[in-house]
């Protein structure tokens, strides 16, 4: 709260990046997932873009390239309004939304922590400048490279108000405990907006979520992230010279488990493999394993991946273990055995039941035992069809093209 408070008189710097000859189509991109090219060009690899294409950056105005602009600040009195008036809706629901009384007080908390660390600024700047473009150029179709995040769901509701039509590519993995996917009736009932158009890596996808989604055409389809996928083939394990290579997603209570694991695995000592740590590059880990983690690799009893290529790390690893990051899947592609951590408070966002090749273990009953009596042959064809590497890839023209 805090910190929110101070973020009131000194905000953010965000802004935003138009690139591109913006014509009847634009495609929406978070300044965390792209980067510059050249001196006016913008890229992200979840859709393959020509330097002509239209693009909307948004984030942090220093991350948001050569083209990037400031947003012209609110003022602190409209901070605190809207702060107000927010407050006042969530102790409104507080009262009015049926449950347990602990629960109850866990979501209000949670609101007032979005409320007040004013997460909700980057999604108000968003819809000015959607307004001053959709004024500007006759836009008829915006595309997210995110399906059902805040900002997108900013961006399906501004474009149903002006009758555009609305795309996105599936960005990952999709089970079932990926709640946000999940609209409830209420949240449609309310306004709630989803996709005109959904692009899909497998039919299991489309079958999980057609159910929420009933005004939504789905299509089948290789995202861009997965390309370089498509023409790699599962290589042999160095069983002398290998090591175990964990590795976390972005998640903090993800990173919490996988590295807790990893720590126990060392404490019990005796381990005649090496260990090695591969975290997500936006990784929210807590100081206390931080620091364990800065000591582990001082000490030489870990080594940590450093902006590694992920195939050099898949390809010298006997086994990957963790807990809710794609990489485990992508560990399969190359026919690595995968251990996938389990933790009794936390539900896994991948789905790797059923799958050959996948050991499900308890996060903090990981054993040196366990993990050399783990030897399988991986069939990775489950995997490439769970990637839709057979589909075409989804590139700009392609996404707003309905093919």
């Amino acid at each position: 709260m805090l910190k929110g408070f101070l973020r009131v008189f000194h905000p953010p710097r965000l802004g935003y990046g138009l690139y591109g000859k913006i014509k009847d189509s634009i495609l929406i991109i978070t300044s965390e997932c792209g980067y510059p090219s050249g001196k006016c060009s913008y890229k992200t690899k979840y859709v393959d873009t020509a330097d002509d294409d239209a693009l909307l950056v948004i984030g942090p105005v220093q991350h948001c390239g050569a083209n990037a602009k400031p947003f012209v600040p609110i003022s602190a009195f409209c901070a605190l309004r809207i702060m107000g008036i927010m407050m006042c809706c969530g102790v409104e629901a507080f009262f009015k939304i049926p449950g347990k009384l602990y629960s109850k007080i866990l979501i209000l908390l949670e609101w007032c922590s979005w409320v007040f660390s004013m997460q909700w600024l980057r999604n108000l700047y968003l819809e000015r400048i959607l307004s001053e473009i959709t004024e500007q150029y006759p836009i008829k179709k915006i595309g997210c490279i995110h399906e059902m995040h805040s900002y997108a769901r900013v961006v399906w509701r501004f474009a149903s108000k002006r009758k555009i039509r609305t795309y996105t590519i599936q960005h990952a993995s999709v089970s079932s405990d990926k709640r946000w996917y999940f609209p409830y009736p209420e949240e449609i009932a309310q306004g709630l907006m989803l996709p005109d158009v959904f692009y899909a890596f497998e039919r299991r996808v489309v079958d999980l979520l057609a159910p929420y989604f009933p005004n939504t055409t789905f299509l089948m389809g290789c995202s861009c992230r997965y390309k370089e996928w498509k023409s790699v083939e599962p290589g042999p394990v160095d069983q002398d010279n290998g090591y175990y290579l964990f590795v976390s997603g972005l998640a903090r209570f993800d990173n919490e488990a996988v590295v807790s694991s990893l720590r126990q695995l060392v404490n019990k000592g005796g381990l005649p493999v090496r260990l090695r740590l591969r975290m997500h590059s936006h990784a929210d880990l807590n100081r206390k394993l931080k620091r364990w983690v800065d000591r582990g690799k001082v000490s030489g009893m870990i080594t940590v991946s450093n902006g590694d290529p992920l195939y050099s790390d898949l390809a010298g690893a006997k086994i990957v273990i963790g807990m809710s990051t794609t990489v485990m899947e992508e560990a399969l592609l190359m026919g690595r055995p995968v251990v996938q951590l389990k933790h009794p408070d936390y539900s896994s966002y991948v789905d790797l039941d059923g799958i050959s090749g996948v050991k499900h273990v308890a996060y903090d009953k990981l054993s040196n035992e366990l993990l050399q009596s783990f030897r399988v042959t991986v069939d990775a064809s489950e995997i490439r069809t769970r990637f839709g590497l057979a589909h075409s890839l989804v590139d700009y023209r392609r996404l707003f093209s309905e093919s």
